[in-house]
């Protein structure tokens, strides 16, 4: 391929790729409308309580939701889990470990 023809192949890519960039003549943006500030109902302090209050069971996070299809989706993966059921297992033998040392 001679000189000429690779600057006109790469012409036409350019110009091709420009075209396919392009937005329509009748193009409008979307009239997007945003509060000045966005505000929630709970608030930071609301949620360090809610967290003292439930403890251990705020690590079950997917019980807010009341779903017995989810909460039983949810127990059959952590029981299915291999890694987590290892890593488990690993904890329980360095507390038997350090049980052992300290006694």
């Amino acid at each position: 391929m001679n000189r000429t023809a690779r600057y006109l192949l790469l012409l036409a890519l350019t110009a091709g790729l420009l075209h396919a960039c392009k937005v329509g003549r009748n193009y409008t943006g979307m009239d997007v409308r945003a509060p000045e500030q966005f505000r929630d109902t709970l608030l930071v302090e609301d949620t360090t309580t809610l967290a003292g209050i439930a403890g251990n069971d705020s690590l079950d996070w997917w019980r807010l939701f009341q779903d017995p299809i989810l909460d039983s989706l949810v127990h059959e993966a952590l029981r299915n889990n291999r890694d987590l059921n290892a890593a488990v297992l690993r904890i329980d033998q360095a507390a038997a470990a350090l049980a052992i040392s300290k006694a």
